[in-house]
């Protein structure tokens, strides 16, 4: 594993983040600490990588965040290619799986809040999730990489 994102704060665990398989945690105050392996959703998981390794985490951490967010661990993608399918995954009560909570066509959320997405042009990335608000993501768009709150559950930039 190659860690590729801060190190997650959460249920009395310290998460360690590859953003290309899962997450390690371990309860830092334990007298016998277990490490515990939490494997991306399905289909997040990326077993090949380029030769480049450096850059490509450096690429893929532009697309991919754990972060907590109104008490619960979760995980957001975007899709590199149109229409950039925007994901957002909570981690189950156990600690030990992601569920699907909400999914949007970026573009056309980006399209209707007057950030049209132009071809041969960066994709969307995602900057943050908010804290206190588990709809919302953060995202930078354009060459000038504006950053915009995209409401997933309202499907509409906020």
């Amino acid at each position: 594993m190659d860690m590729n994102q801060e190190t997650v704060a959460f249920g009395g665990r310290l998460w360690w983040v590859d953003l290309t398989c899962g997450t390690i945690s371990v309860d830092p105050f334990s007298y016998r600490p277990e490490l515990r392996f939490v494997e991306l959703p399905s289909g997040s998981t990326l077993t090949h990588i380029a030769e480049d390794r450096d850059d490509f985490m450096r690429e893929v951490a532009k697309y991919r965040r754990i972060g907590v967010s109104e008490g619960r661990m979760r995980y957001v993608e975007t899709s590199l290619h149109d229409p950039f399918l925007l994901s957002s995954y909570v981690l189950d009560e156990e600690g030990s799986s992601w569920t699907l909570e909400n999914e949007v066509e970026l573009k056309q959320v980006l399209a209707d809040g007057g950030h049209e997405w132009k071809e041969k042009t960066r994709p969307p990335q995602i900057a943050v999730l908010d804290p206190t608000n588990a709809n919302v993501v953060y995202i930078t768009v354009g060459e000038q990489e504006h950053v915009v709150a995209v409401d997933i559950y309202q499907e509409k930039i906020s």
